[in-house]
């Protein structure tokens, strides 16, 4: 049986998700650049916004992180299957 993982902090969460909107948008410049592609593929864009979109709402949790926490806390303990989110992490500070 495999440990149980540890979660992502927030400052985690939103590194990651900004990571991949830049790294899908610098995929589209090298497409087109490279002659490929005329322009960039719409889906990806969007889905480069979506990711941007959530580092953007991340990074606006994290200075009142606690108190988002407590306003979900009942959401997460009705949903057996939830997995128990992190406060003390100090990559949210």
């Amino acid at each position: 049986m495999s440990a149980k993982r540890k979660r992502a902090g927030l400052r985690e969460m939103a590194e990651a998700a900004a990571t991949e909107a830049s790294r899908i948008r610098a995929a589209q410049a090298a497409l087109i650049n490279a002659g490929h592609r005329t322009e960039a593929h719409p889906e990806m864009i969007r889905r480069a916004e979506v990711f941007e979109d959530i580092d953007r709402l991340v990074c606006a949790i994290m200075p009142v992180r606690d108190e988002v926490f407590r306003a979900v806390a009942p959401v997460l303990k009705t949903n057996s299957s939830a997995d128990p989110i992190q406060t003390n992490n100090s990559r949210d500070a």
